[in-house]
């Protein structure tokens, strides 16, 4: 399955999220903004694309043990 651009961006209140079996699109900004998003576990996804989590200010645990490529400002 694939996480299309933008699909949760801007929501405020998300606070984790776990994405087993998900893959990010190759367009970005899915988590944009999500300010109180702390803690994001990525099964499968191998890369995240640009702007991904940008604005996440108070992110501070990643779980992603096969990514191999991050994007600009994600």
């Amino acid at each position: 399955m694939e996480l299309p651009a933008s699909a949760f961006e801007e929501c405020e209140k998300l606070s984790s999220i776990n994405l087993e079996r998900v893959m990010f699109s190759t367009e970005g900004r899915e988590f944009y903004g999500c300010k109180a998003l702390t803690k994001v576990d990525l099964d499968v996804a191998t890369s995240v694309p640009q702007y991904a989590f940008y604005g996440c200010i108070t992110l501070s645990s990643v779980d992603a043990p096969v990514l191999d490529s991050i994007g600009a400002y994600a």
